[in-house]
C-alpha cells in the first residue's frame, strides 16, 4: 500500500443554513485519471481509479475513524506541509464529515481554524489536494483511505471544477460592473442601461462635438486651441469605448 498526494481543484458547497456547514469536493467523479508525477516510480500510463469500490473503501475508513470520540477529524494543512517533518503541520481545518454525490465524487465537511479561514476567504489558497493511501494493481492505483488534505493552488484533475477560476471571474465581473456604472453615469444614463443606449449616447456626443467644431471654425477660433480641445474629447471617448469592450 502506498501513500500519495494528488492536486485537485474543488468547489465550495453550502447546504446547511442552520450551521453554515462548508463542504469541499475532495475526490473526483467516477473515472480513471492519469497519475502523472504524483506517484514515484509509476508507469507513464498509470492511472488512478475512482469507482464504487474506491468510494466505499474511502468512506468506510473515514467513518471508522470518526467513531473514536477523541478523533479530531482529517487534517487539512497548508501545501501538504504535514508530510514534511521539517515544516509546520499546523491545521488549517479539520474534515469532520464525508458524503458522496450522484456522480461518484466524494466531499468532506470542514471546520476551519482561524488561519485556514483567513487563507480561504482572502483567496490565498483556493484548491484542494487529498493525500491518500492506495493499493496498486498493475498500472492502476486505487485510493482506499484519506490521510490528509492540503490547501493549495496547483490542481491535478482538470475534470474537477476550478474554484480559483470561478473566483477570479467573480472578481473580474465585479470590477467590470463598477467600471460600467461609472461610464453610464458619465454618459448621463441609468446604471442598467443597455449597450444600444450607451452607443447612442456616444454617437450623440460625437455629433455634438462635430457641431461644436464647425461652430468654432465658423467663428474663426484659433486652430491650435480647437485641435487641443478635440484631442481631449476624443481621448475621453476612446477611454469610454475601451471600458465598454473590457466589460464585454
Amino acid at each position: 500500500m502506498k501513500t500519495t498526494a494528488i492536486f485537485a481543484a474543488c468547489r465550495e458547497f453550502r447546504n446547511d443554513p442552520a450551521t453554515n456547514a462548508t463542504w469541499f469536493q475532495t475526490f473526483p467523479p467516477y473515472g480513471r485519471y492519469p497519475v502523472g508525477g504524483t506517484v514515484e516510480g509509476a508507469a507513464k500510463d498509470a492511472e488512478f481509479v475512482f469507482d464504487e469500490a474506491t468510494a466505499k473503501a474511502v468512506i468506510e475508513s473515514f467513518k471508522a475513524a470518526a467513531r473514536d470520540p477523541q478523533w479530531p477529524g482529517i487534517l487539512v494543512d497548508e501545501e501538504h506541509y504535514s508530510l514534511d517533518r521539517s515544516k509546520s503541520s499546523a491545521a488549517m481545518a479539520w474534515a469532520k464529515d464525508i458524503r458522496q454525490e450522484p456522480d461518484g465524487s466524494i466531499w468532506t465537511r470542514w471546520e476551519f481554524t482561524p488561519k485556514g479561514r483567513e487563507l480561504w476567504e482572502s483567496k490565498t489558497l483556493l484548491n484542494r489536494s487529498p493525500a491518500f493511501a492506495c493499493e496498486k494493481d498493475g498500472r492502476y492505483y486505487r485510493p482506499v483511505r484519506l490521510m490528509s488534505i492540503g490547501m493549495t493552488n496547483t490542481p491535478h484533475f482538470k475534470e474537477l471544477s476550478n474554484l480559483a477560476a470561478a473566483r477570479a471571474a467573480e472578481v473580474k465581473n465585479k470590477k467590470g460592473e463598477i467600471h460600467m456604472k461609472k461610464l453610464m453615469a458619465e454618459l448621463g444614463l441609468a446604471e442598467d442601461a443597455s449597450e444600444d443606449a450607451a452607443v447612442a449616447a456616444c454617437k450623440a456626443l460625437k455629433d455634438k462635438a462635430s457641431a461644436a467644431e464647425q461652430s468654432a471654425a465658423d467663428a474663426r477660433t484659433s486652430p491650435l486651441a480647437l485641435r487641443v480641445w478635440a484631442s481631449k474629447f476624443m481621448s475621453t471617448l476612446l477611454l469610454s469605448a475601451i471600458a465598454w469592450r473590457r466589460h464585454h
